[in-house]
């Protein structure tokens, strides 16, 4: 089955595992964890001091290896939904389709709806940046009846890159980011 806060992908398996971890937790606390991850989210902020760990914790005798894996998953499910740009109401439906208890997908959709548009400009800001190009010369020659386009490019940051590659790749790679920049624009528009 397919999920809108991942993607349109499967649910990891490791994901589906946690899930009913997640009932040990009163949902006023679930709250809480969710508070907490989407915090640490928004900041950066992926490691979890001994005492951090505790706090969050609280009363309940989770094993410290539980707990890392919950924590895990709830970011997991937290970030990729910002990522993927899910509503908070699809969100809640799709936790209880995969076994969320109604008051734990309400707890973590209602964190999400307050804290999605934080998650999503800090993980626009994630994304790694590489220079763009821009073709400055394109020269075509012919070796051994294949046909070689020469690329002269000059990147955003100054540099000047030379490329020669078969007119066949060429096509197939300028197709390739014509699909990729498609795909960009469908997934804005929802």
């Amino acid at each position: 089955m397919k999920f809108r806060f991942i993607g349109g992908l499967d649910c990891p398996d490791w994901i589906l595992s946690q899930i009913a971890e997640f009932s040990s937790i009163s949902p006023d606390d679930f709250k809480q964890w969710c508070l907490q991850i989407a915090n640490r989210l928004k900041f950066k902020q992926s490691e979890w001091s001994s005492e951090s760990l505790r706090a969050l914790q609280g009363a309940h005798t989770i094993d410290l290896r539980s707990m890392k894996a919950m924590i895990a998953a709830l970011s997991f499910i937290i970030e990729k939904s910002a990522k993927s740009n899910c509503s908070p109401i699809d969100l809640e439906s799709e936790m209880l389709q995969l076994g969320f208890s109604t008051e734990h997908a309400k707890q973590l959709s209602s964190v999400y709806a307050t804290e999605s548009e934080a998650l999503s400009k800090r993980i626009a800001t994630k994304f790694i940046r590489e220079p763009s190009f821009t073709l400055i010369k394109r020269t075509s020659q012919s070796v051994d009846d294949v046909t070689v386009e020469n690329l002269n490019v000059k990147t955003s940051d100054g540099k000047h890159i030379n490329l020669a590659m078969g007119s066949n790749k060429l096509a197939l790679m300028t197709q390739g980011i014509k699909d990729a920049l498609g795909a960009i624009e469908i997934m804005k528009d929802q």
